[in-house]
């Protein structure tokens, strides 16, 4: 007995000469978490020429060849073209008799890979990667807080902001005026740091409810050093003193890994935008940074 090894493939270096003389296709799934529709699969076409992609979802993989059929005819239809070469791997929706017979009637010459060798099928493994992690980056929480400590030079109360992106989406902000006087700005972004944690607790739990579990700590940016250190820093002292629920609060979700605390400079801290004016080049800044508009006065 030997051991079987695969050969190196040499690099392909073929390129269609207009839309539709090969189409790369690949079925995925299931996936662990239905749709709303139930769909737990998808499968892409591919055209070589442009790149172009179409998704289709699926319930079940046996939905494949109606789901051909619709995409030939469209092609047929808008394009008035016909698909001249339709490369897949080996799955058995594939190489069904009935699947054979709709290439025949087009004359679509039908390639497919060899057993074990997705390479062959690369163009379709490589899209399906981009769009199953580009469909998970959608479903990242993150987090930002800050605190403008003594912003009031009436009273000295400082104000919270955070917010909170699904994906680049922001779906959760809160600014609030403090009823308290902070001693530090230590103390105050701490502060903000624990009803951020809190948030996000509660966001986890309402998208569990909905299906939709995450693998990772959710990170929440802060700007602040100490308040860092204080998080992962189980001695309490002088500084610590007024904070202490919040520090065990915040510490117990930073040592289960509901949230991580990464280091952001204050000039990339998207939370600021909430907690004070600013110049026009920052104000702009930060508004591409929440990906929002800025709409012109009629």
């Amino acid at each position: 007995m030997t051991k079987f090894s695969a050969l190196p493939f040499n690099q392909s270096i073929s390129v269609s000469s207009s839309p539709f003389d090969l189409i790369h296709s690949d079925i995925w799934g299931p996936s662990p978490v239905a749709t709303k529709e139930g769909s737990r699969y998808y499968v892409s076409f591919i055209d070589d020429h442009t790149h172009y992609c179409w998704v289709y979802l699926m319930k079940h993989r046996s939905e494949f060849f109606e789901i051909y059929a619709a995409f030939r005819a469209l092609i047929k239809t808008q394009y008035s073209i016909m698909i001249k070469c339709f490369r897949c791997d080996l799955g058995g929706e594939y190489t069904s008799n009935k699947f054979f017979q709709l290439l025949a009637l087009d004359e679509t010459i039908h390639q497919t890979s060899c057993t074990d060798t997705p390479e062959q099928n690369g163009v379709a493994e490589r899209k399906h990667r981009h769009i199953v992690e580009t469909a998970r980056s959608l479903l990242k929480l993150r987090a930002y807080s800050d605190a403008d400590h003594d912003s009031d030079p009436i009273n000295h109360k400082y104000v919270t902001e955070f917010c909170i992106f699904l994906g680049d989406s922001l779906i959760y902000r809160k600014s609030k005026k403090q009823s308290i006087v902070s001693q530090s700005s230590t103390e105050a972004k701490y502060r903000v740091m624990a009803s951020t944690t809190k948030e996000i607790v509660w966001l986890c739990w309402l998208l569990a409810d909905m299906g939709v579990f995450f693998s990772h700590p959710t990170p929440m940016y802060c700007d602040n050093q100490s308040s860092i250190q204080i998080a992962h820093n189980s001695v309490f002292h002088e500084r610590t003193k007024h904070i202490e629920i919040d520090c065990h609060f915040t510490r117990h979700h930073l040592k289960h890994d509901t949230i991580t605390l990464p280091f952001v400079p204050s000039s990339l801290q998207i939370a600021d935008f909430f907690t004070k004016a600013h110049s026009i080049s920052r104000f702009c800044f930060l508004v591409g940074k929440l990906l929002m508009l800025v709409a012109a006065a009629s």
